[in-house]
């Protein structure tokens, strides 16, 4: 029988294969490297036919293991042999058709936007089109990043489906893909799709916006759609990439224009409409500052960000140490009755127990399958729980939200070393930000 840590270290390296293959990233997982891959003969030369041979054998198996041995011998060069992206085309056709979504099948499919044939190309505009929504997530999130305009127009086109109108992880999907291209008909989307809509998929589109044209409207669609409405014409493309942000910050983000107040936690405004509190209540939650502790200082943001969220927005609240204590089940609506409890819930914690950061992180994705952020408060690395180690939660937490994609803004009182980089890695694996706290 295996022992509880075997269990737990299988566990973890299953979910680790599962994110790392959907974002694209070079994974050992998968076997050899590259360079040893491939079969050579002695001139150094790709045996090209042979390879191609003995890809379409192992693709053809039923075998998973077979599949990602295959699949790791392939190389950019070989990537040029026809042979060899057709019986790629024959696998992914063949695995999408029975909706088999695999960390094999999202492998096979980067290796495809990396092909310059037209039927690899034409493989994943077909993705695009399946009745599998993660399909077509994982198929736009490649496609993009090819910048092939010929995938431009089938993702906007992905707003006709109804997992659009369904789904936020699906609609920040679309958004997010369409955002990579420099091109005018994307903005003339984004600036439609900012018209329609709010919280944090406005407030993403908004930031996209601003990324692409360099300008600052935030928020404010009318402003947007004057701006290009004048500009349309002549307007070019900088060559010159914007640095992007640092995750970790030690100031919360200057607020952008916005057609409506906003309410504000440690300083972060909050965009989303849809939106979860999780705050550490473990015993170091009671060392003071200046005569406050850290959980009473908590308190006051908790309920003043409470008091500022309007009717139209949804919120819970998950206090954790080594165990959990929940506001509700679910969302609620931000009436008036449902604040009040729920500023009497943060201030009826304590300060108490060890820190298990993972079962409060989940149970927060899973207050909504719409939710759209998370504010996870902590004063320590995790120590407790069904998951202890900081990078099997990320993973565990990034696989989770992997079609939901919920934005993890992390705040670390006083985190360094270790806890820091914890936080670090949960707000990056998950669209968000770190502040790091006094």
């Amino acid at each position: 029988m295996l022992s509880r840590v075997a269990i737990r270290r299988f566990t973890i390296v299953c979910l680790s294969l599962s994110v790392v293959i959907w974002l694209g990233w070079k994974s050992s997982s998968f076997g050899e490297s590259s360079s040893g891959g491939s079969a050579t003969n002695r001139g150094g030369k790709t045996s090209k036919s042979m390879t191609a041979k003995g890809l379409d054998s192992l693709l053809k198996s039923k075998m998973e293991s077979h599949w990602k041995k295959g699949l790791s011998s392939i190389t950019s060069e070989s990537l040029s042999d026809d042979e060899i992206v057709e019986s790629l085309v024959r696998f992914v056709n063949r695995e999408t058709a029975s909706e088999n979504l695999t960390p094999p099948l999202i492998r096979a499919m980067s290796l495809l936007a990396e092909a310059k044939q037209a039927q690899a190309s034409d493989s994943l505009a077909k993705i695009l089109g399946s009745g599998d929504f993660r399909m077509v997530m994982a198929a736009a999130d490649i496609a993009s990043t090819t910048k092939d305009r010929g995938f431009l127009e089938p993702l906007m086109k992905l707003t006709a489906r109804r997992e659009y109108a369904q789904r936020y992880g699906f609609r920040r999907c679309v958004l997010d893909a369409v955002a990579k291209y420099p091109d005018k008909t994307a903005v003339d989307f984004l600036v439609d799709q900012l018209e329609q809509s709010d919280g944090q998929l406005k407030y993403e589109t908004a930031l996209n916006l601003q990324r692409i044209t360099g300008q600052e409207f935030g928020g404010i669609a009318t402003d947007w759609r004057s701006w290009w409405q004048k500009n349309r014409d002549d307007f070019v493309f900088s060559s010159r990439v914007q640095a992007s942000q640092s995750v970790a910050l030690k100031v919360a983000p200057k607020p952008i224009p916005w057609d409506e107040p906003r309410p504000s936690f440690y300083g972060m405004t909050i965009y989303a409409k849809r939106v979860v509190f999780v705050i550490d209540r473990s015993g170091s939650m009671n060392s003071s500052v200046k005569y406050e502790t850290r959980l009473e200082r908590a308190q006051k943001e908790l309920q003043k960000a409470i008091k500022e969220l309007t009717e139209s927005d949804y919120f819970n609240i998950v206090a954790f140490d080594d165990r959990m204590e929940v506001f509700q089940t679910k969302l609620v609506q931000a009436t008036d009755a449902n604040k009040l409890d729920g500023i009497r819930f943060g201030y009826g914690l304590q300060p108490r127990g060890d820190t298990a950061c993972y079962e409060p992180l989940k149970m927060g994705l899973d207050a909504s399958n719409d939710l759209e952020l998370m504010l996870f408060l902590s004063d320590g690395e995790p120590n407790a729980g069904a998951l202890v180690d900081p990078q099997a939660i990320v993973v565990a937490i990034a696989n989770h939200n992997l079609t939901q994609r919920t934005t993890i803004n992390t705040l670390g009182i006083d985190a360094r070393n270790l806890h820091e980089a914890f936080l670090k890695n949960l707000a990056e694996k998950n669209y968000g930000k770190l502040l790091l706290l006094r």
